[in-house]
């Protein structure tokens, strides 16, 4: 297991935020996710590492591959909820934490705009 998938694992166990179905929904999601990243390039990558080129680049490639709006809205929720899952457990880089938490959510309204 790759130590972001490894990472992720533990974050969606520690919290105990919606019911047993959406938080195993939520940890799938997010280890599909991790993969999609592995697989564009982005190496070595930590739970505390998310930056808007890697929401940008998960887009893009969402994109290309047609998938519905909902569907990447829904993805995008489990990136928000990764960004403010971290922001939480890290204190002392919040402000950091809260900028790319709004990166996600204005990639997240950006997608809201489009065609269906």
């Amino acid at each position: 297991m790759r130590d972001l998938n490894y990472q992720l694992k533990l974050l969606c166990k520690h919290s105990h935020e919606g019911s047993f179905e959406t938080r195993v929904g939520r940890e799938r999601q997010l280890s599909a996710i991790a993969n999609q990243l592995h697989d564009l390039g982005f190496r070595q990558l930590k739970a505390t590492s998310l930056k808007q080129k890697h929401v940008q680049a998960l887009v893009d490639q969402w994109l290309q591959q047609n998938l519905s709006p909902g569907t990447i809205k829904n993805r995008m929720s489990c990136l928000r909820w990764w960004a403010c899952a971290v922001a939480a457990q890290q204190g002392d880089q919040l402000t950091t934490m809260h900028h790319q938490v709004d990166a996600v959510q204005d990639m997240g309204l950006a997608i809201e705009g489009m065609e269906p």
